[in-house]
């Protein structure tokens, strides 16, 4: 079963029981570790597009918020796919038991970079960090666009949607119901909900010839 340990922005989790040597015996662990996590990443790409973030960032309440343009909304299929890293640490002296570290967290600036894959600037000069704010800010104020404030318009705005107009006293931040931090998120939260389809996934791959 899964063990799940939260720390720097990183879910371990880890397979606690040694699968049977029979079972294993003249099996190609090598082969069986890759198509586990080749099994993790495609589901947790079914999940990312089938949760409510990504259906209100693709036509929702987060899309006008954040002023998504299509073309903004067609990058989010790679953009998830990008999101997270995937690694399997194998302990030689106990990978003929089976036995794996599991560790998906954010991905590096390598393959994800915020500035770029996640952000935008406005007409006005402003630098829309919106991916980094779902994922970390929680429902802090964003200090970089404080005094604006989001009104619905349909047809209007970047995401023909809603406008973001400077509004004296207030202050943005985002919707309590999608706000993230670094242990809280949507990746987490996704995670989360998919711990059993998972562990089901990978123990049908090790039980495979």
């Amino acid at each position: 079963m899964f063990k799940i340990l939260e720390h720097s922005n990183t879910i371990e989790a880890a397979i606690k029981k040694a699968i049977n040597n029979q079972m294993l015996k003249g099996g190609a662990l090598d082969t069986k570790f890759a198509r586990i996590q080749n099994e993790i990443h495609e589901l947790l790409y079914a999940a990312f597009i089938r949760s409510e973030t990504y259906f209100s960032l693709t036509g929702g309440h987060l899309r006008a918020e954040f002023g998504l343009t299509d073309y903004q909304v067609s990058k989010l299929p790679a953009l998830v796919r990008k999101m997270t890293t995937i690694d399997i640490d194998i302990d030689p002296a106990r990978k003929t038991k089976g036995i794996m570290n599991i560790q998906i967290g954010f991905s590096d600036r390598d393959l994800l970079d915020f500035s770029k894959d996640g952000a935008f600037v406005t007409e006005k000069g402003d630098v829309i960090n919106w991916l980094w704010w779902l994922l970390s800010a929680g429902e802090d104020e964003i200090s970089t666009i404080q005094g604006y404030d989001v009104f619905p318009r349909d047809g209007a705005g970047r995401s023909r949607m809603a406008v973001m107009i400077r509004t004296e006293g207030r202050s943005y931040s985002i919707d309590g119901y999608y706000a993230g931090t670094p242990y809280d998120n949507w990746i987490t939260r996704t995670l989360r909900a998919n711990i059993d389809k998972l562990k089901s996934g990978i123990k049908d791959i090790m039980n495979a010839p």
